[in-house]
């Protein structure tokens, strides 16, 4: 890893620092939306279908991000009004008490 660092074109960091985000620069979303106006001041489009690229966008990282929390505390039992929503069976799968919204299998 530490010589891929020490190898990358200026191309490739450019890029990297991007990305990197860090302190006082855009999040991840403000990144994405930040690469789509540059793209669009490229290749501008209709006020409708702009709409629909940010709306489908916007729509596509809450996915993402309610997705990773789902699966960053999946195996963590949730309790609601008294029983238990997520349980580990023996076989490592989780599953989902009865009744539960998101069963999975």
């Amino acid at each position: 890893m530490i010589r891929a660092q020490e190898e990358l074109t200026p191309e490739q960091e450019a890029a990297a620092k991007f990305w990197e985000g860090g302190e006082g620069t855009a999040l991840p979303p403000g990144i994405w939306m930040q690469v789509v106006l540059e793209r669009l001041n490229h290749e501008p489009l209709t006020t409708p279908r702009e709409t629909r690229l940010f709306a489908t966008l916007t729509v596509a990282m809450d996915d993402a991000g309610v997705d990773g929390w789902d699966s960053k505390y999946a195996r963590v039992p949730r309790h609601q009004g008294g029983q238990a929503r997520g349980v580990a069976h023996r076989s490592g799968s989780l599953g989902r008490s009865p009744g539960s919204a998101t069963a999975r299998t």
